[in-house]
């Protein structure tokens, strides 16, 4: 059985990525395609952030790094973050600082009378 094909429909170069699919993509382009997005409201700045991550470009990972930071306050900025300090991503790693910002609006840490950090 094949596959339908509609004309116009070709996936963007950042879906590929974020879907994991096994054929080349340019990196370029997939980052491209994503900021395009981004700037239609297509796409999220999480969506842009992931695809940045997945380049080997140290300028791309400081770009994600900004996004992360800009999106603290949501959940995946804060995981990308706790991430980006953990594994040393567009920043020297530091796994202190990595908890506290997963866990630094956690109302038993705030108290003092929980876990320190």
């Amino acid at each position: 059985m094949g596959s339908i094909e509609r004309r116009g429909s070709e996936v963007p170069a950042y879906r590929k990525v974020l879907k994991g699919t096994f054929d080349r993509i340019d990196m370029d382009e997939a980052i491209r395609s994503a900021r395009e997005a981004v700037s239609e409201g297509k796409a999220s700045e999480k969506d842009l952030c992931n695809v940045l991550l997945c380049s080997d470009d140290p300028g791309h990972h400081a770009e994600a790094l900004e996004l992360a930071r800009k999106n603290i306050d949501q959940f995946w900025g804060r995981l990308w973050l706790f991430k980006m300090y953990f594994n040393g991503i567009a920043v020297e790693r530091d796994v202190k600082a990595a908890l506290n910002i997963l866990y630094s609006d956690n109302p038993i840490i705030k108290s003092g009378n929980g876990a320190e950090l």
